[in-house]
């Protein structure tokens, strides 16, 4: 009895060992690879090697970056090398270190100024994918969208070249929230602050088919605007 009771704890013990040591390599604990796959994962998925991102902290081609406190006393090298500007709290997001003029998110002349198209209002990554689906809808036509041009052309730099698109209105929303540490950051980077005017998103108002979203940057506001109206873009890329 004494023996078969020794031998139902050993399994149970060293069952509770198999147990721990798996937790601890699925949570990233002692003897887990995980730290050492994250650097290069990051790196082939171009997605910021630097941890905790803020707003205002300044993104480099190649992953580092320049604190938002820092920005007053970046290097003309950094500044060369800057692509982004991280424009949300949770650091996921980031703008252009290029803005884009007046341009209007689709003229009369282009099929989609009375296309109702059902564009996300949170996340813009796959708003101009919706548009080039829909047939007839002249996407092939760079003169028929230019904000969304401007957007889906951009090119920034090393790991953050590609990926850029026109933001939806929540995304630019939340980037009127932190707009103060965002231009002081641009300004140290290209001279110029972000300027407090109105910019185009990528999202429309669902049962208006000549309308879509802007929004202005110093205020807040959402407005709904002709597609045809001028007004200011940006382009921006999530992590």
């Amino acid at each position: 009895m004494a023996k078969r009771f020794s031998f139902l704890l050993y399994m149970a013990v060293a069952a509770a060992g198999l147990f721990l040591s798996a937790l601890l390599f699925s949570c990233g604990g002692k003897g887990s690879t995980v730290p050492e796959l994250l650097a290069p994962a990051d790196a082939a998925l171009g997605l910021p090697l630097e941890r905790n991102l803020c707003a205002g902290d300044i993104v480099l081609a190649d992953g580092s970056k320049v604190p938002a406190a820092d920005a007053e006393n970046i290097t003309a090298e950094q500044a060369a090398a800057a692509v982004g500007i991280v424009c949300d709290p949770a650091g996921r997001r980031m703008i252009g270190v290029r803005m884009g003029g007046r341009m209007q998110w689709a003229p009369q002349s282009s099929p989609g100024y009375t296309i109702k198209f059902k564009l996300s209002k949170s996340d813009g990554s796959g708003n101009w994918a919706v548009i080039q689906a829909r047939r007839k809808s002249g996407w092939a036509d760079a003169a028929s969208y230019p904000a969304f041009y401007f957007a889906q052309t951009y090119r920034g730099q090393g790991l953050y070249r590609d990926g850029w698109y026109l933001p939806a209105v929540n995304e630019l929303k939340t980037l009127c929230a932190v707009r103060t540490a965002v231009s002081r950051s641009l300004e140290a980077v290209t001279g110029q602050p972000l300027e407090m005017g109105w910019y185009w998103s990528s999202s429309m108002k669902k049962y208006a088919s000549a309308y879509a979203y802007y929004i202005g940057v110093e205020e807040g506001f959402i407005v709904k605007a002709n597609k045809g109206v001028r007004t200011m873009v940006l382009a921006m890329r999530s992590f």
